[in-house]
């Protein structure tokens, strides 16, 4: 089985098992609709991952709407994450 650093699990009741499962390497962005119909639907929103190696660290950032919400840091370990060295929070409501 194939290793990606970002997973994602998705729950859904049109799901015959209950959820299904897929990985990305370095980005991963969900636009979300709602309406009745896939040509009667509207934009609610967007959520977005996207990892970023540094020489001695990895960050994973987690966005919704286009605004930072949370980002987690590790050490760089062969370009795999290693040791949770940071876990921010951020405040989307806040204007900027």
């Amino acid at each position: 089985m194939k290793s990606y650093p970002i997973w994602n699990k998705i729950k859904s009741d049109s799901y015959k098992i209950g959820s299904k499962n897929f990985g990305a390497k370095n980005n991963f962005e969900q636009e979300i609709f709602v309406g009745s119909s896939k040509s009667n639907s509207h934009w609610l929103g967007n959520i977005q991952v996207d990892r970023i190696v540094k020489e001695d660290q990895i960050s994973f950032n987690f966005y919704i709407d286009d605004k930072l919400y949370k980002k987690l840091t590790f050490t760089n370990e062969k370009d795999r994450p290693g040791l949770l060295t940071g876990i921010y929070k951020y405040d989307i409501n806040k204007n900027g």
